[in-house]
């Protein structure tokens, strides 16, 4: 029996590509726009585009934001949070000083520093170092993937990788049966496609 992936629709994510990249490796997948779904899957997709406060309210209109919460630090659901989903895992940024996170990881998200040399946002191609074996990823090698943000978590001691722009950050964190990552990897091409079967494979 095929598992089924819920993605999490809150008009705050790049839910076209994400599916195609999903449907593309084998899985079956849905969009959830209710709470009343989200306990029916057996993998979640949480994604993020755009600022964190408006991600944030964007869950509160569909009152989805106290059962994301709930599930989240349950963890019983393996759940995969891109960009600015790994932000609001946290608990504030620097974005929205005025809007909570979910609070699931004890980190604070912060704007990229500008230094000469690296734009603000940060957009295209960059490495991202692994600092433990994950699936198809060897430990202390480097692989390129697609971001697109401006702030960034600078430290979190559930870090499995770092990515440099004018400074280090924390481009990938697994905390329990939760991967979260900042660079998209619906956008990263075969380095990407890897990056989820990893996903679906380790919680298998």
């Amino acid at each position: 029996m095929k598992k089924k992936v819920g993605l999490i629709s809150y008009k705050a994510g790049n839910i076209f590509s994400i599916s195609n990249s999903v449907k593309y490796i084998g899985y079956e997948i849905d969009l959830i726009t209710s709470k009343d779904k989200i306990k029916n899957y057996d993998y979640l997709i949480f994604p993020g585009v755009g600022s964190f406060g408006h991600c944030v309210n964007n869950l509160k209109k569909q009152d989805l934001y106290n059962p994301i919460k709930s599930i989240l630090k349950k963890t019983k659901i393996p759940t995969l949070c891109i960009c600015v989903g790994m932000q609001m895992l946290g608990i504030e940024s620097e974005e929205s000083k005025n809007t909570k996170g979910l609070g699931v990881i004890k980190f604070e998200v912060s704007k990229i520093k500008e230094k000469k040399g690296f734009k603000v946002p940060h957009v295209g191609w960059n490495e991202v170092k692994f600092s433990k074996k994950f699936g198809l990823f060897e430990k202390n090698k480097k692989y390129d993937f697609y971001f697109d943000h401006s702030y960034s978590v600078e430290k979190s001691i559930f870090s499995i990788g770092k990515t440099k722009h004018s400074h280090d950050f924390e481009s990938i964190i697994n905390y329990k049966n939760i991967i979260a990552c900042q660079f998209h990897p619906e956008k990263s091409q075969e380095n990407g496609l890897n990056f989820l079967k990893t996903f679906f494979s380790i919680y298998a």
